[in-house]
C-alpha cells in the first residue's frame, strides 16, 4: 500500500516530525499549540486561533469526513459538547439559554475571516435537570452587514417559529410572524 506521512508537532508546537509509522496510544498537544493540517501556520478565525485547523486549496484538501463501516444500523457522530464545570470536569449543570454549541459559516470580508453567512445554533431551551436537558435548534442568516440574524427557531416542545420566539396560543405547530411586513406569509405554488 502506499505510504501515509504523518506530521506531529512537539509539545512545545514548535517541532515537526514526520514518519509512515503507526502512532499507538493516545497523542497530545498542550494547550496553546495547535494542529495544522495541510498547511505551515495557523490561521486567525473569527477573532480566534483554533487549536486544530485544516488547510487547503482543493476540495479534498479541506474536507472533513467521519466514516463508519459495520453491518449495523449505527452511523458516526459528531458531537458538540458544553460543561459550566472546570477544565475536564463533569457534575456542572447548564442552564436555561446556554449555547450548546454553533455552526459558524464565515465568509472572507476582504479584511477577515469573521463575518457569517449563516449560522445553525443549539441552546438549552428551558430548566435542564440530571439526564433532562430540553434543547432548541436556531438557524440564522445574514441580509447583509457583520452577523447572522435568527430566522427559523425549533423549540424543545416541538414549535417552529419564524419572526417570532414563542406563541402562547400554539402548543404545538408552526407560527409565522412578519412584523410590520404585508405581504404573503405563506404560499404553495406550482411551478408548471
Amino acid at each position: 500500500g502506499a505510504m501515509v506521512t504523518r506530521w506531529l508537532l512537539d509539545e512545545d508546537g514548535d517541532t515537526w516530525q514526520s514518519g509512515g509509522a503507526t502512532i499507538g496510544g493516545d497523542t497530545t498537544i498542550a494547550n496553546g499549540s495547535g494542529l495544522v493540517v495541510g498547511h505551515s501556520a495557523v490561521t486567525v478565525v473569527n477573532g480566534q486561533t483554533p487549536e486544530f485547523q485544516q488547510v487547503g486549496v482543493d476540495y479534498g484538501d479541506a474536507q472533513f469526513s467521519l466514516l463508519r463501516f459495520s453491518n449495523d444500523a449505527g452511523g458516526p457522530d459528531l458531537t458538540i459538547t458544553k460543561s459550566r464545570g472546570a477544565f475536564a470536569t463533569i457534575g456542572t449543570i447548564v442552564a436555561d439559554d446556554d449555547t450548546i454549541g454553533r455552526i459558524l459559516f464565515l465568509a472572507d470580508d476582504g479584511g477577515d475571516l469573521a463575518t457569517p453567512t449563516a449560522m445553525i445554533s443549539s441552546a438549552v431551551d428551558g430548566g435542564p435537570s440530571a439526564n433532562n436537558v430540553p434543547g432548541r435548534l436556531v438557524f440564522s442568516t445574514n441580509a447583509g452587514g457583520t452577523s447572522a440574524t435568527e430566522r427559523l427557531r425549533i423549540d424543545s416542545a416541538g414549535g417552529v417559529f419564524i419572526g417570532d420566539t414563542a406563541n402562547a396560543g400554539m402548543t404545538q405547530g408552526l407560527t409565522i410572524n412578519q412584523g410590520a411586513a404585508d405581504h404573503e406569509a405563506l404560499a404553495l405554488k406550482s411551478s408548471d
